[in-house]
């Protein structure tokens, strides 16, 4: 009895041969999910999750949120290095 299901074209399978269907989300929740991974710190676990999927959408979906979330916290990053050096050279330069 090995049962196979199709998912976009792909066959995907588990280890007890029973057929497995992912649902990645789409149309307004995915957008959603992209607008929250900015805002919220939830793209990571949520890239993380899809990421561990066999499938491919779920591979990219889950690579998507996770650099959507990862891009506000290294600009934050960058924003105030460039911050805390740019006070330290006009305070040297003031005394």
């Amino acid at each position: 009895m090995n049962e196979i299901s199709t998912y976009d074209g792909m066959n995907v399978q588990n280890s007890r041969n029973i057929a497995v269907e992912y649902n990645v989300p789409g149309g307004v929740m995915r957008t959603l999910m992209y607008l929250m991974s900015l805002i919220l710190p939830i793209g990571l676990v949520t890239g993380v999750y899809y990421s561990t999927k066999p499938d491919y959408q779920s591979k990219v979906f889950g690579k998507n949120c996770f650099m959507l979330s990862i891009t506000p916290l290294l600009t934050t990053i960058i924003v105030l290095v460039v911050g805390l050096l740019s006070m330290a050279v006009i305070f040297a330069i003031k005394y």
